[in-house]
């Protein structure tokens, strides 16, 4: 008889529960505040949005969770967006 996985199939968990689990293992730090860490992740797919970054949404996958590798940081930090700029000065 083939041996059954003991790991337990986990339907959705909570931002929270995520971000806890994994804060350490894959270095994770909370940079926008605590008010989206109760919403539920509910889709098991990842996206890795490259063709987001270029403004091309006509197949983008929003429910899934958005992984950002070294191709995607790469496009991030040669185009910084106007939202991460300092204020003018006044």
């Amino acid at each position: 008889m083939p041996e059954r996985d003991s790991h337990k199939i986990i339907e959705s968990l909570s931002v929270r529960e995520f971000f806890d689990s994994f804060k350490k293992e894959l270095e994770l730090e909370l940079v926008v505040g605590e008010a989206g860490l109760d919403n539920v992740i509910g889709e098991k797919s990842i996206n890795r949005p490259s063709l987001a970054l270029t403004g091309y949404f006509k197949y983008f996958a929003n429910t899934r969770i958005q992984l950002f590798g070294a191709g995607e940081m790469g496009a991030i930090s040669r185009h910084p967006s106007p939202c991460c700029e300092p204020p003018p000065p006044r």
